[in-house]
C-alpha cells in the first residue's frame, strides 16, 4: 500500500509523515507544485505515477485574512 500526502512541508503534513514513518508504511509527499488541484492534468500525472490506494489531503489555505474577502 502506498499513500499519497498533499501539502508537504506543512505541520500536519509532517506529524503524518512521521506517523507512518514508524510504523514503517510506504508513502510520498507532495507540494502544491508537484500536486496542484488547480491543474488537472498535473495532478492526473502524478496520480498515474505514484498510483497510491490512499491520499490524504492536508493542503490548507492558510491567509486567513485574503480568505476572509472572498
Amino acid at each position: 500500500m502506498t499513500i499519497l500526502i498533499t501539502g508537504a512541508s506543512g505541520q500536519l503534513e509532517q506529524t503524518f509523515c512521521n506517523i507512518l514513518t514508524t510504523q514503517n508504511i510506504i508513502h510520498k509527499s507532495l507540494d502544491k507544485t508537484s500536486f496542484d488541484i488547480t491543474n488537472i492534468d498535473l495532478m492526473l500525472s502524478s496520480l498515474r505515477q505514484l498510483k497510491p490506494s490512499v491520499i490524504i489531503n492536508t493542503a490548507a489555505y492558510t491567509k486567513v485574512d485574503l480568505a476572509e474577502s472572498f
